[in-house]
């Protein structure tokens, strides 16, 4: 009766431990997820402060196609379509000032903080 217990604790004690291992600090590293409404030609907020981890969030909700890039063209979400969203994480040295590659008038910013 010891020996089957002993092998169940090591099979409990295995899995465990190998489920702790497929996600290490995963809930310490995981940062803030920004939420950016695409609409009436406009991003909103126009203006977020991040830190490096975080995630930005951008979903269309115009009939037109959007998208949100770098103005030194860095980085770039996906091309929305309506109701489609796109994820982007926040890196150092991330560009700041973004806007819609398809309507270059709509304008937006984020502001890298210390975290």
């Amino acid at each position: 009766m010891d020996k089957k217990f002993s092998r169940r604790a090591l099979l409990v004690a295995g899995t465990a431990t190998a489920a702790i291992a497929a996600f290490p600090a995963q809930s310490q590293s995981m940062g803030k997820l920004h939420e950016v409404e695409i609409k009436n030609f406009k991003f909103n907020p126009d203006m977020l402060e991040v830190k490096v981890g975080d995630t930005i969030r951008w979903t269309n909700k115009d009939s037109a196609p959007h998208d949100a890039t770098a103005l030194d063209r860095s980085w770039n979400s996906a091309l929305l379509r309506k109701d489609e969203s796109s994820e982007v994480e926040v890196v150092a040295g991330m560009s700041a000032d973004y806007f819609c590659s398809i309507h270059p008038s709509m304008l937006a910013s984020i502001k890298l903080v210390a975290g």
